[in-house]
């Protein structure tokens, strides 16, 4: 099976915004970085042309790939922009899933969300 990481990244996206609306940083937090992480594993099989791959990792892994591709191609812009912030989803940790509640603020919430949506953004995805 083909994941389809444009699909995962818009449900993970609103689904993280009607939670963050409703004050519930934690999983919304946690949605919005899986939103990211979809956006960025898209980008990756589209600069390596394999539209049936599929990629495993989490945050900072899939930014560092893309980095590198974009980076070795000698590419810039505004992806290559925000793939050299080393502080993209820094503080962003899959594990968190299993954290006590209300270790996602609601600013912490609000800068992962920014970035995502730059992300989005430059992704042409909708």
């Amino acid at each position: 099976m083909v994941d389809d990481y444009r699909a995962a990244a818009i449900r993970h996206i609103k689904d993280a915004q009607a939670l963050a609306a409703g004050g519930r940083y934690d999983n919304a937090g946690h949605l919005i970085g899986f939103g990211a992480e979809c956006l960025l594993k898209q980008k990756l099989r589209s600069l390596r042309n394999e539209p049936q791959a599929n990629y495993d990792g989490h945050h900072p892994d899939p930014q560092r790939r893309v980095r590198r591709e974009l980076e070795y191609r000698r590419l810039s812009g505004p992806w290559l922009a925000i793939m050299r912030k080393t502080t993209i989803f820094q503080d962003w940790h899959v594990s968190d899933r299993y954290s006590a509640d209300g270790v996602v603020t609601k600013e912490k919430y609000d800068t992962w969300e920014k970035v995502t949506m730059s992300l989005l953004s430059i992704s042409k995805i909708r």
